[in-house]
């Protein structure tokens, strides 16, 4: 069924260095037919997120020819050149499950904030606005999800009773994961603080050597021959892409 929901395009790697300084996160609504569309986007790979205004609803990454994931490194990253026609993207979003009355909220850190701990508090750092948070039970159901307002706080308060993973995701950070043990006595309402660890989400041009790759015959018949530096001895993935991406 057609979902209204906020879809959000992120940039994970801007393909030309006259670009970097440019805004790379876009957001759009859907309308009542769940239709969206991005213009004028700055060429680069890109990952969207979609948040449906129904709760019933888990919010989540596009993945291709399956339902929303949870982290933007499972996510299937789209490439968008200056040249690109009309493409359509269908986000498919899994229902919640089994709802609870326990709470589990806390605070979001960066890792490279200059953190101390002291007792069972991290001091220091600095707070994780927009990160995505989800609690899943042993069967992979997700029975509650929120989001890390601008201090790096989130609150969730329909948790399932029993052990639940929690899993803190942002694009550009790495995810975080963890366990916690809910229940109606003295574990209903828990507070959890921790740290997320930047990402790296642009490979620098040294790395990539896209640019001292060499392509024989030029123009090719039958055959094509690629030959590529490398600082070591490793495998390499190569991937083709047509025209349209």
């Amino acid at each position: 069924q057609p979902l209204q929901a906020k879809v959000i395009a992120y940039c994970v790697k801007v393909y030309y260095d006259y670009f970097k300084e440019v805004r790379t996160t876009y957001a759009t609504e859907t309308d009542e037919n769940g239709n969206f569309s991005f213009q004028r986007l700055v060429p680069g790979d890109y990952v969207l997120m979609s948040i449906p205004y129904d709760k019933d609803f888990v919010p989540g990454y596009y993945k291709l020819d399956d339902y929303a994931v949870l982290k933007w490194k499972e996510a299937t990253i789209i490439g968008v050149d200056e040249n690109m026609i009309d493409l359509v993207f269908e986000i498919k979003h899994r229902t919640r499950g089994e709802l609870g009355l326990t709470k589990v909220g806390g605070k979001i850190f960066s890792s490279g904030g200059g953190i101390i701990k002291s007792g069972d508090k991290l001091q220091g750092g600095t707070a994780v606005a927009g990160a995505f948070i989800t609690v899943t039970d042993g069967y992979g159901n997700i029975c509650d999800f929120g989001f890390s307002n601008s201090e790096g706080q989130f609150d969730l308060d329909e948790v399932a009773v029993g052990t639940q993973k929690l899993i803190a995701d942002k694009v550009g950070f790495e995810s975080y994961e963890t366990y916690v043990e809910t229940d109606y006595g003295n574990r209903a309402n828990l507070q959890v603080e921790f740290a997320m660890e930047e990402a790296m989400v642009d490979v620098p041009e040294s790395e990539s050597n896209i640019f001292s790759a060499k392509l024989y015959p030029a123009p090719a018949d039958k055959n094509l021959a690629l030959r590529f530096e490398s600082p070591e001895q490793a495998r390499a993935g190569i991937a083709l892409y047509n025209s349209l991406g």
